[in-house]
């Protein structure tokens, strides 16, 4: 952890500076009077002291302190819940820190029985926040590094692997295997590869992450073929996986495959998903490892044309000879003005960025934008407010107008911010045009505002 900037200022100031100067021995007497009055801040100095007298003393510390979270069954109270996070953090700090450093062995010993507490941890906290589950995910991806520190036996770790993913809970077994792949060896891997592929062949139902542990050991392993066949002949024709087969495909220079993959799970229309998106990008790259660079080209431009897609447009543009590129990116930004949707094209031009697109395409079509969503037209306000005030002003005008028409109440705080925010704007418009000033605007909205 790094430690805290000293900075200078005030004697009086709390800061890491002014401490070092009070000296060791006044620090120690402040360290015991608040240690008396608070178990935690007690605890937490034993460990300390503790990895300083070596990693013998260090491990049976912090065996007790696991032996006293493993027994406790009561519900840990919210007013104690931040100190009771705190505890099991700096516990599990004190594994993969100072223990790790000094007997990297005992400290990997202790880092899976400090896994082994998830479960009763799990179900004595109130974990809505994950401040909990993130503490045993660290210590998922601590095991990695420590097992190779370790040196340990890679078929007695891929055992221990498994015997986790066969029984341990979600918040363990979600990274754990990738988490263990650099300590593994190829015997170790295909290996674990086998029982999994047993224990899921005698299981009626898919379990997500077990198969997800046997795709990442393929992975691992270079096997293209034992990852398709990870999915069944009905999930291969969904676009997303279709997309994740070809890439790895691809990779391994199997260019005829991919297409194929690709091919199969090709797309039906309707609503774009994520999933569409993967498949798109891996069908451009499949188009040019197979030579048929024209017809990607045409492709990317068609899809930006269809749903202004930025990162296509950018592919698309570096593709072009000099000159044609900036022929293609005006033909591009004109389009972007007309395009259907006003607000798509806002974030477009503000994104790309051409601001004075942006600003234009406000001052022209402000009235074809929607502001129900007043996350997606934020941005454009704040990017747009120093280059055109005007422009700002009418999208803050349109997003308190909106909250007024539709009595949008989830949004009148922020509409009280808003409204000052474009009279903050007033005095940098030098002209209004046709818009109106701020007070215009505010006798507009008397007769619907209600907040």
């Amino acid at each position: 952890m790094k430690a805290p900037a000293k900075r200078a200022g005030s004697r009086k100031t709390l800061n890491l500076a002014n401490l070092e100067a009070l000296g060791p021995e006044r620090l120690a007497v402040l360290l015991m009077d608040v240690a008396e009055g608070d178990a935690a801040i007690k605890r937490r100095l034993r460990l300390e002291l503790a990895a300083a007298a070596g990693p013998e003393d260090l491990a049976s510390e912090i065996d007790k302190r696991m032996e006293t979270f493993s027994e406790r069954r009561t519900r840990v109270h919210w007013r104690k819940h931040a100190e009771f996070v705190w505890e099991l953090d700096s516990l599990r700090g004190a594994i993969t820190g100072p223990l790790a450093e000094q007997n990297p062995f005992v400290a990997l010993e202790m880092l899976w029985r400090f896994l082994a507490l998830a479960a009763p941890v799990l179900a004595r906290a109130n974990d809505a926040k994950g401040d909990v589950s993130a503490i045993f995910v660290a210590a998922v991806d601590a095991l990695g590094p420590l097992s190779v520190a370790a040196k340990a036996d890679a078929q007695g770790l891929a055992e221990r692997v498994f015997e986790a993913l066969t029984s341990e809970g979600e918040v363990i077994t979600g990274g754990l295997t990738l988490a263990v792949l650099p300590a593994l060896d190829p015997p170790a891997l295909t290996w674990l590869r086998a029982q999994l592929d047993q224990v899921l062949n005698r299981r009626a139902r898919t379990a997500p992450l077990l198969r997800r542990a046997l795709q990442q050991i393929c992975d691992a392993l270079g096997d293209v073929d034992g990852y398709g066949e990870t999915w069944t002949p009905a999930e291969r024709q969904q676009p997303a996986v279709g997309a994740q087969i070809a890439a790895r495909l691809l990779h391994a220079g199997r260019t005829d495959e991919a297409l194929k993959a690709l091919e199969l799970s090709r797309p039906a229309g309707g609503v774009r998903t994520r999933g569409m998106a993967d498949w798109d990008y891996a069908w451009l790259q499949a188009l040019e490892a197979a030579g048929r660079g024209a017809e990607a080209q045409e492709l990317r431009w068609a899809a930006f044309e269809e749903r202004l897609d930025a990162d296509l447009l950018r592919d698309h543009l570096k593709r072009l000879a000099d000159f044609d590129d900036v022929v293609a990116e005006d033909r591009a930004m004109a389009h972007a003005r007309q395009f259907s949707s006003a607000l798509a094209a806002l974030r477009f031009l503000v994104a790309w960025p051409s601001l004075p697109e942006a600003a234009a395409l406000v001052l022209g079509r402000v009235s074809e934008i929607k502001f129900d969503l007043p996350e997606l037209v934020e941005p454009a306000i704040r990017t747009l407010e120093g280059r055109s005030p005007l422009a700002a002003a009418l999208l803050l005008r349109g997003l308190i107008m909106d909250t007024a028409r539709w009595r949008r109440t989830e949004h009148y705080r922020a509409a009280h911010r808003w409204l000052l925010e474009a009279a903050s704007l007033e005095p940098q418009i030098a002209d209004h045009g046709a818009f109106g000033t701020h007070q215009d605007f505010l006798k507009s909205l008397e007769p619907v505002r209600r907040f």
